[in-house]
């Protein structure tokens, strides 16, 4: 049971590794770009008024 326990924490572990990887390999693109600045603030304020994009990055 305990060496079961150890490679269910060693597989979690490396799925966890994996996912780190990729989302440090994504780049961003595009709208993500622009969170958190004056432009994205204001673009909610309009409601997203004559914005072609997604809502949420």
């Amino acid at each position: 049971m305990k060496k079961r326990v150890k490679i269910q924490w060693f597989v979690y572990a490396l799925v966890f590794a994996l996912f780190l990887y990729i989302g440090y390999k994504v780049p961003y693109c595009h709208d993500e770009w622009r969170w958190g600045t004056d432009a994205r603030f204001q673009l909610m304020k309009r409601g997203f008024a004559g914005y072609n994009g997604r809502y949420l990055g």
